[in-house]
């Protein structure tokens, strides 16, 4: 969990990130003016983080993976 907290410090809006891992969905009830509300919330269990460098040539657009966390 510590590698998470170090990688999340990096992160920089706009800086793009691979995600690998599990979701997980999960139903939560909200009292909204006296009435239950069901919700469902989405969630991703990271396996692994990854920044991408952003390599542009005139020709072509790509990533390539960067630090791995």
């Amino acid at each position: 969990m510590e590698h998470l907290s170090k990688f999340a410090k990096t992160l920089q809006k706009g800086r793009s990130i691979t995600l690998e891992g599990t979701p997980r969905y999960r139903e939560v009830e909200d009292d909204v003016q006296g009435t239950p509300v069901k919700q469902w919330i989405a969630e991703v269990n990271a396996a692994s983080l990854k920044h991408l460098l952003k390599i542009e040539t005139p020709d072509d657009n790509t990533h390539q993976a960067g630090d791995e966390y």
